[in-house]
């Protein structure tokens, strides 16, 4: 079963937002909160991230900011610092929203910095999504409500920007990296799902070629993408946390009217959520996971059966035993498994897997 975890971003900057990220000249992030939907409003503007003065502060300017950073509604709007004073620019204040808005860029308010306000006014929010939230939240774990929230965000909107969809994807891997307590096969259905969504809002249509590139501290994602005048001489080959992907797009896109894409992710720390212990073996052995969790997938595409079998090269976590055995695997729903991948060549830093599939993969090591 083929998994879409991620697809092509837009062109734009991308900003590190509380472990998320958003695209675009203006930005808006919450810090020094107890978690990623409540804390100081922060803007970016001109290069630099600056705060919101007090002054006028309320409820629908908080509503637009949780909007805005996809958080489900507003809670609370305090002003006074009330999470402790930012640095560098106030950037905006006195900021008159009607609480519809999109973006506090949307907001009636004056030119950017021109007007003097202490940090010790800095304006802040509480949004729904954040571990204040109470209601559908009640008696759920503060990672299981944040997951539903994002879970329903999708599942109740089809106006979601891109830059939103890739602010809740993000999210989802952050909860997960950070998860408290056993991760159930619902949790991670879930944080599989989201970012197949924002792939399918993502890919965009090209007559030639194009490639793009995202690195974060949570993960890393090459795209490359292929259209009727593309002139493309040999397979293309993605590379995400030193891991490679070599597959044969060209063919694919004959196959689609003359367009495909492809894209390939690692994530960051994953292996600690789909563990080791997730492949079931006859015989007990110690399992430890040798590379990241990298994804590989062909979004937008109605014919995705592969031409020929594609090889990852993964790059080893940790050195490999010489007595251990090693095993490429892909998930498939709750555990690892091998069906349709093979190691094909190995070495002390590297192993390449050849694989008749498209899914989420890794490196598992077997020991004695």
């Amino acid at each position: 079963m083929q998994t879409v975890f991620f697809s092509t971003l837009l062109w734009g900057v991308l900003v590190l937002w509380k472990g998320s990220e958003q695209i675009g000249d203006f930005q808006v992030r919450l810090v020094d909160g107890k978690d990623s939907c409540s804390g100081r409003v922060e803007v970016f503007h001109e290069k630099k991230w600056g705060t919101v003065c007090d002054d006028g502060w309320d409820m629908n300017d908080a509503r637009v900011v949780c909007r805005e950073v996809d958080c489900g509604s507003a809670k609370s709007a305090p002003g006074n610092a009330h999470f402790g004073p930012g640095k560098g620019k106030v950037w905006m204040g006195h900021v008159q929203c009607s609480g519809h808005e999109d973006s506090l860029k949307d907001c009636s308010n004056p030119s950017f910095g021109l007007f003097s306000c202490p940090h010790s006014k800095d304006a802040g929010v509480v949004c729904s999504g954040g571990t204040e939230g109470e209601g559908e939240c009640k008696g759920k774990s503060e990672e299981q409500c944040q997951l539903d929230s994002l879970d329903n965000l999708l599942n109740n909107s089809s106006s979601l920007t891109p830059a939103m969809l890739l602010n809740v994807t993000l999210r989802a891997v952050d909860l997960l990296s950070q998860w408290k307590g056993e991760v159930g096969e619902k949790q991670i259905d879930v944080a599989l799902k989201i970012p197949e969504k924002l792939a399918l809002a993502l890919v965009k249509p090209t007559q030639t070629q194009s490639s793009s590139h995202l690195s974060t501290k949570k993960i890393e994602v090459e795209t490359f993408a292929i259209g009727p005048e593309a002139n493309l001489a040999e397979k293309p080959q993605l590379k995400a946390r030193d891991n490679l992907l070599e597959i044969d797009l060209l063919t694919i896109a004959k196959n689609n009217n003359g367009s495909g894409a492809v894209v390939f992710i690692a994530y960051a720390n994953m292996e600690n959520v789909l563990k080791a212990e997730f492949f079931h073996t006859e015989r007990e052995t110690n399992k430890t996971m040798m590379s990241s969790v990298i994804s590989a997938s062909l979004p937008n595409t109605k014919n995705t059966t592969l031409p020929e079998p594609v090889n990852f090269t993964l790059r080893h976590l940790t050195q490999v035993d010489p007595e251990g055995q090693l095993t490429c695997v892909y998930w498939n729903q709750s555990r690892w498994i091998v069906d349709g991948c093979e190691l094909t060549e190995t070495n002390a830093t590297h192993t390449v897997c050849t694989c008749n599939h498209l899914s989420t993969f890794a490196l598992i090591m077997q020991t004695t």
